[in-house]
């Protein structure tokens, strides 16, 4: 696999990525060239009685409160972007509008997150197959 580098993507400094899921968000910080700096999961319960809302509540917390701890601020932030279709054979896609919603709302409000802890931060939404790659 061909290391992330500002030559590819045009990458000028560290890059957050979030991986959402309503139950574990996968989150890695990087340098330019995809070597890793610091990474984790949010963690959100699951099951009756905790709606998407309070789901989505603890994930965005979660990252309000990670921000001033990175090593290093990101220039970029990198979250993948959720979207329905129909999958092809062997392909995942999510195939329940639901979830798909929920997590574009969660998606949303990552966004919302890092350009608040800064208005200069490059957004990518990313889909699956661009940021796995």
């Amino acid at each position: 696999m061909t290391p992330i580098n500002e030559t590819r993507r045009g990458l000028r400094g560290a890059i957050l990525t979030i991986d959402g899921s309503l139950a574990q968000t996968g989150w890695a910080l990087t340098d330019e060239q995809g070597r890793r700096i610091q990474s984790g999961v949010f963690r959100s319960k699951s099951g009756p009685g905790w709606p998407a809302d309070h789901r989505i509540y603890a994930i965005g917390r979660q990252l309000l409160e990670l921000w001033p701890k990175l090593q290093v601020k990101p220039k970029h932030f990198g979250i993948e972007h959720q979207f329905f279709r129909a999958a092809a054979p062997g392909a995942k896609f999510q195939l329940r509008p639901e979830v798909v919603a929920d997590l574009c709302r969660l998606e949303g409000v990552c966004i919302f997150i890092a350009i608040n802890a800064d208005p200069t931060i490059d957004v990518m939404a990313l889909r699956s197959t661009e940021w796995r790659g």
